[in-house]
């Protein structure tokens, strides 16, 4: 989270003060709103790879699960999109991402309903990665 507001810090300041398209309070509003919403955006990630690193032993095969759903799912399910639209969006309803756009809809009615989708998935998948821990042989 602080590489990617470090980052943020970097583009607004560099769009603010050498491409000059916006004034400065207004593009750095909308970066902290941008940053924001990305937070928001990784919270159910970081739960499901959690579970995942809760669930498996090994560290590098919790890695490799990891960003195989992660990475790896979206891209099967933008490919079977392509060719079947009902799988592409199966894919995008399961995962965390899939309604991301929905963050930056010119419409405010749409940015609560992504906040309320990611806070049940990122809640649904903390409970599953707390019960596995739980139950597990420490």
């Amino acid at each position: 989270m602080v590489v990617f507001a470090l980052l943020f810090a970097i583009v607004t300041l560099y769009v603010t003060g050498k491409v000059k398209l916006y004034p400065a309070g207004d593009m750095a509003l909308w970066m902290a709103a941008g940053y924001l919403r990305l937070m928001i955006l990784l919270l159910p990630y970081l739960a499901l790879c959690a579970f995942i690193s809760a669930s498996i032993d090994t560290p590098f095969a919790a890695l490799t699960v990891g960003l195989a759903v992660v990475c790896f799912v979206p891209l099967l399910g933008f490919m079977a999109g392509r060719s079947n639209q009902t799988a592409g969006e199966v894919v995008d309803f399961l995962l965390p991402g899939g309604y991301k756009w929905w963050l930056f809809h010119p419409s405010i009615g749409m940015v609560p309903r992504q906040h309320g989708r990611d806070a049940r998935l990122h809640g649904a998948v903390l409970m599953l990665g707390w019960r596995h821990f739980e139950r597990r042989d420490l």
